[in-house]
């Protein structure tokens, strides 16, 4: 299970890793499916905090996929984005 805090948000969130977690690609997507920041990220990172106040308000989409991906799994979740 992925857990993504809070939502909404202002921008900043924090990332509870699945428990299996070893690496992979962290990808955050927006409502209309465009890729706005991606990521590596690997087992030191089992509580990763991330600032997405970049990104305008609104619905994003995030994704984990573990590296060596053979079976297409991947972890997701929705997170809204407040307008400040």
């Amino acid at each position: 299970e992925l857990y993504v805090y809070p939502s909404p948000t202002l921008g900043p969130i924090t990332i509870e890793m699945p428990a299996q977690w070893e690496r992979g690609t962290l990808q955050v997507y927006d409502i209309h499916s465009q890729l706005v920041l991606e990521r590596t990220v690997d087992q030191r990172h089992r509580l990763l905090d991330m600032d997405l106040s970049q990104l305008t308000s609104g619905t994003y989409h995030l994704e984990l996929y573990p590296k060596d991906n053979t079976e297409r799994i991947f972890f997701g979740k929705q997170i809204f984005i407040a307008p400040y």
